[in-house]
């Protein structure tokens, strides 16, 4: 029997995305350290940052446009700079979560946020998972070398959790800089791939 729909039709449910990512953050150097060369997706679940108000990845392409003859017309594109964050807002509104927003390590035992004293952020290892919706597969971008640039943000509404919005941008975790890897040498900003739940 010949199919009577037309356009462009579903081809595998089971792949359409509803809901949001899981974010898991692996937060001191040491423990970068101890995972950068890691390609999979190996935070559990421990390292969560709790309940999502959104989640969104983006990746970012510049190209250069060449044109050649007469009148112009273009010929060529070749890419000249790649960018890969992830960006989230997080509802449970405690120290730890509040450090990690602000570019800090949790880790230091500190528990406070201090104002007026900027500082690099620090290097963490960041990883958002989401499993399909028949729980048989899954998708995880894993940043092995990442910071958190964000302003920190806390907005509270009469009825509706507050949540703060972060900025987690990757940076390269290859052999050619310190603290890398030569696992990450042909992907220096990450990965995101997709694995069936076993």
């Amino acid at each position: 029997m010949a199919i009577t729909q037309t356009g462009p039709l579903t081809k595998d449910p089971a792949f359409l995305a509803i809901g949001l990512y899981q974010v898991r953050v692996a937060a001191s150097a040491t423990q970068t350290a101890a995972l950068i060369s890691r390609t999979d997706g190996c935070l559990s679940g421990e390292a969560s940052m709790g309940a999502m108000a959104q989640t969104k990845i983006a990746l970012e392409k510049e190209y250069f446009t060449h044109e050649s003859g007469f009148p112009l017309l273009e010929d060529s594109q070749l890419p000249i700079r790649e960018k890969a964050m992830l960006e989230f807002a997080f509802e449970e509104i405690e120290g730890r979560n509040m450090v990690l927003a602000s570019g800090g390590d949790p880790a230091d035992g500190s528990g406070e946020i201090k104002l007026g004293a900027m500082a690099q952020p620090e290097y963490m290892r960041v990883e958002a998972w989401y499993t399909y919706a028949n729980n048989a597969r899954r998708m995880i971008i894993v940043f092995p070398r990442a910071q958190i640039v964000s302003n920190l943000e806390l907005e509270n509404q009469k009825e509706e959790a507050a949540n703060s919005p972060v900025t987690v941008r990757a940076t390269r975790a290859d052999s050619g800089i310190t603290g890398g890897h030569a696992n990450w040498d042909n992907m220096p900003l990450g990965r995101i791939y997709w694995e069936a739940v076993t």
